[in-house]
């Protein structure tokens, strides 16, 4: 589509819309886009933002929307500040410790030297989720106008708040008052579209706007405020908030090799963050040349450089190129044993847990590599004790995965005493509920369910602000029908956490294991809406329908599950149910036939498509159908009433 650069955008046509708007930066875009939300007016929610990554990192874009709505919130809805506490901290870096308080886990507040705990990948896109949720409740709780949002640079958006755009018009641009217009360079357009997902559904506009120079940069005064800002870098804080900033200057002045130091910060502390994607972006100069970001990296040794590349790669789904990097530049050229022990340990999961075709007997090699070289190191007594048990856990892991539960119970439990012998009891607290975290997923997995409810209950007791924990636990109390319990620590899980699919589709099936139908298709309807492609959920909420007799909806969301995954013969059989009933006798046997393909040696399902064959006279198939059912369950106590059956059919063949 394109656009009379003589009119202005309309805002009457492009209302309720993501729009990709391609066209030359600078001021004439600027303009336009000032122009586009002007027109919906002042009592709109109506902004334009700068989502250049160069400017402030991961979050640009995200950041001034935040911003912007903070002091309405604290002024008018407080408890929301609250709710969403932690999507605000970590997104502004200006709020850090401001929020939360002491309502922090372990794996965010434990000093870096004792950080054991990466997060998932996923995590990063609670934080978005959260951040979608709050523009919701804003507008059902402060303000129901329109929220008219432009971002500008959107082509030099970092991945997260690609995501956010994404999932912003996913989740509710359409339903809620939203129109979302997205600003790139020529011929970037299909690169966002790409990136953005093709199912989420946008407008292209091409506007043919007069090309401008971008603005020349003095690089003597770029360095010159490169070293100022450097001096306000005192924190973590000081360097969350300026470090893209100081990046940008760096590599624009006639030093750009000072950058690479910040490069490396910005690699360890948005892989801290679990920022991988964005993380990855930023290491991008010093994977191109390792040996000269080494040289500049100031106080990152090779070591700190490699092992951060690798943390982003293995995060990033890319284990082998991290292989290659740790193997290559750390394990063949690194020979200190203080080193050599996290180098070995990361090369030994890279084989437990990473690389498509696991070898847990070179994973456990290079665990006694990691401990001969704790043997060996000059670390503190402490660092070797920590390390001893660190090593101890790795081991665990592979025993787990080699079937071989019992074992790796034990060196879980041989490490978490040997801590709380020989280590301060505040030393180490991550690490030791971790371990029993370990034991307690094991114990899940050989059914010893009372065990691993005393040891999550006891990571509970020493972390009792990570929301995974509760999440665990609350399902085994779901495995030990102790519904109740089970609902409240799902409810707890979701009170600590942004929003996450799991914990939501947990929720559900306990409630509708009691029987609270519309609370289970709130919880499960909650989990789809973060994640539309999951399949459990989708069959939970059509099982409450059913019960609640809602058939058409149930039927739907049986049938969005199938076509999601077709390898279900107990949903084939459900949704067949419901065609029965309503008397769909040809699409019962259809879905019958499905379901028995899968499942030939489920008895029910050939009785149950006889009846249907039989309903639609097809009387020869009816009668095999109740043979099979016979052959597959001899002793089936209902025998005598199907021979019954037979023989009447029989005669009505017969007469036929």
């Amino acid at each position: 589509m394109h656009e009379d650069p003589r009119q202005p955008l309309s805002y009457s046509a492009l209302r309720g819309h993501t729009v990709l708007l391609e066209a030359p930066p600078g001021n004439s875009r600027s303009a336009l886009l000032e122009n586009f939300v002007a027109q919906a007016g002042a009592s709109s929610n109506a902004q334009v933002f700068s989502s250049n990554m160069d400017e402030a990192g991961p979050w640009t874009g995200l950041q001034g929307l935040l911003r912007g709505m903070l002091p309405r919130l604290r002024a008018e809805a407080p408890d929301l500040v609250e709710r969403h506490a932690y999507e605000l901290e970590q997104i502004l870096p200006e709020l850090l410790g401001q929020l939360l308080q002491s309502q922090v886990s372990l794996t965010d507040s434990v000093p870096l030297t004792e950080r054991v705990r990466s997060y998932p990948i996923d995590r990063a896109y609670r934080l978005l989720h959260g951040c979608v949720d709050l523009m919701a409740a804003w507008q059902q709780r402060i303000d129901r106008a329109p929220w008219v949002l432009a971002f500008d640079h959107a082509d030099r958006a970092g991945a997260l708040v690609v995501r956010f755009f994404a999932e912003l018009t996913r989740r509710h641009v359409g339903r809620m008052e939203v129109s979302l217009l997205l600003a790139v360079a020529p011929g970037q357009a299909q690169s966002l579209r790409a990136r953005l997902g093709e199912s989420i559904p946008v407008k292209h506009l091409d506007v043919a706007l007069p090309h401008e120079a971008p603005p020349a940069l003095d690089p003597d005064q770029q360095g010159h405020e490169a070293l100022e800002l450097e001096k306000r870098i005192t924190d973590r804080k000081g360097a969350e908030i300026h470090m893209p900033r100081l990046i940008s200057l760096w590599r624009n002045s006639r030093t750009p090799e000072r950058a690479l130091r910040w490069h490396c910060m910005a690699l360890s502390l948005y892989n801290h963050h679990g920022y991988y994607e964005d993380a990855l972006t930023y290491a991008l100069p010093l994977l191109e040349d390792l040996e000269r970001a080494i040289t500049c990296g100031g106080n990152f040794s090779r070591w700190d450089i490699v092992s951060g590349l690798f943390n982003a790669l293995v995060a990033t789904g890319q284990p082998e190129r991290a292989h290659q990097l740790v193997f290559d530049e750390a394990y063949s050229k690194i020979t200190d044993p203080n080193q050599r022990v996290s180098i070995c340990y990361s090369l030994s999961m890279l084989h437990a847990r990473f690389l498509k075709n696991p070898d847990f007997t070179l994973a456990e090699q290079f665990l006694e590599r990691a401990q001969d070289a704790v043997q060996h190191s000059t670390l503190p007594d402490d660092e070797k004790h920590f390390l001893t048990v660190f090593n101890f856990n790795g081991l665990a892991l592979i025993r787990h995965r080699q079937g071989r539960a019992a074992e790796a119970v034990k060196l879980c439990r041989e490490g978490f005493e040997h801590l709380q012998r020989n280590l301060h009891l505040e030393r180490h607290r991550l690490h030791r509920s971790v371990l029993l975290y370990n034991i307690a997923q094991v114990n899940m997995s050989t059914r010893a369910y009372e065990e691993a409810l005393r040891n999550y209950s006891t990571a509970i007791e020493m972390d009792p602000h990570y929301s995974e924990y509760f999440n665990e636990r609350g399902s085994v109390f779901l495995r030990m029908d102790r519904l109740e319990e089970a609902v409240a620590d799902y409810q707890r899980a979701i009170a600590l956490s942004p929003p996450y699919r799991e914990v939501w589709t947990n929720l559900g099936q306990a409630l509708r294991r009691m029987g609270r139908w519309e609370d289970a298709i709130a919880a499960y309807s909650k989990a789809i809406d973060l994640d539309p492609a999951q399949v459990l959920p989708r069959v939970g909420r059509a099982q409450a329908h059913e019960a609640l007799g809602h058939d058409r909806e149930a039927i739907e969301d049986y049938s969005t599950a199938l076509a999601l995954d077709s390898q279900q013969p107990l949903v084939w059989a459900n949704r067949a149910a419901l065609h029965y009933e309503a008397e769909r006798l040809a699409e019962a046997v259809a879905d019958l036939s499905k379901a028995i393909a899968l499942a030939p040696g489920t008895a029910d399902l050939y009785q149950n498509r006889a009846f249907a064959l039989e309903g639609l006279g097809r009387l020869k198939e009816a009668r095999e159908d109740l043979r099979k059912y016979l052959e597959v369950a001899p002793a089936a106590e209902d025998r005598g009433g199907v021979e019954s059956h037979l023989v009447a059919l029989e005669e009505q063949l017969r007469v036929a």
